[in-house]
């Protein structure tokens, strides 16, 4: 187990994290899914987990579509880049106000 706060929640809670290049909104259609889902399957089997959260960070957003809700978190580049006092913080704002598995 680890020993700071995100290595703890990333140890409960096992996320695969796709990043993608686009000069637009990214938009998830049957073959990117099919791709993320064999990704998903592949991790699982790897590490004897079934419960990995799908995090995408897309350039410049994410388009809805059939297939948009698979993704359980988005990151965007505002979310990476954003300079305020706030987000200088240890932990990063996307892993904040998370459930804590470990008391």
């Amino acid at each position: 187990m680890g020993n700071s706060i995100t290595e703890s929640w990333a140890y409960c809670h096992p996320y695969l994290c796709e990043m993608k290049f686009s000069q637009n909104e990214l938009a998830i259609d049957k073959t990117y899914d099919e791709k993320l889902r064999d990704r998903i399957g592949t991790l699982s089997r790897m590490i004897g987990k079934k419960n990995l959260q799908l995090t995408l960070v897309p350039t410049y957003g994410l388009k809805k579509s059939l297939y948009s809700n698979r993704i359980q978190r988005l990151i965007t580049m505002e979310d990476l880049f954003k300079d305020s006092m706030e987000d200088r913080a240890i932990t990063p704002r996307f892993l904040r106000n998370q459930p804590a598995c470990f008391n």
